[in-house]
């Protein structure tokens, strides 16, 4: 009787153990079900971030016709009256375009009748400095201190090249 005793708990203590056993290995599969969730997550995560990466890398190219390393800027502006309502448009796309080029060796600014914005860098190149380009932006803000404007970029681009 003893013996069968023995041999009970022995059976016990095995499915004791085969149960703790499998209880780990479900509580093992839930944790690495769990970090695999985790890295698909992140993976599509940096997938996107990777993405838009891309897509800005490929945009920025060229901005507003103007390749990204370029070292000089002329910017031929239609000062007219038909200009007057989206001035601040033009101002914002100027500014953008300067923000983008942090460091120029240098750049212009003319009408498109050939009339330069400082005719004291007249056929020159102002130096790039932060206030050079504030100077410039704050003239900009009045279209008139560009001169008369006929909507025709001719001689301005003539002037420019």
């Amino acid at each position: 009787m003893e013996d069968l005793r023995l041999e009970l708990n022995k059976e016990e203590s095995l499915k004791l153990i085969k149960q703790e056993g499998l209880n780990s290995i479900r509580n093992e599969q839930i944790v690495i079900d769990k970090i695999k969730s985790r890295l698909t997550s992140a993976q599509q995560t940096l997938t996107d971030e990777m993405k838009a990466l891309l897509d800005q890398s490929e945009r920025d190219v060229e901005v507003g016709g103007i390749p990204v390393d370029s070292e000089y800027i002329i910017f031929v502006i239609d000062n007219s009256g038909s200009m007057q309502t989206i001035w601040p448009k033009v101002l914002s796309e100027i500014e953008n375009i300067l923000d983008i080029h942090p460091e120029v060796k240098g750049f212009n600014v003319l009408n498109d009748q050939g009339k330069y914005l400082m005719s004291g860098y007249q056929g020159a190149w102002m130096k790039d400095s932060p206030s050079m380009r504030q100077s410039v932006m704050k003239l900009l803000k009045n279209p008139a201190n560009l001169g008369i404007s006929y909507s025709n970029p001719v001689e301005g681009i003539k002037k420019a090249v």
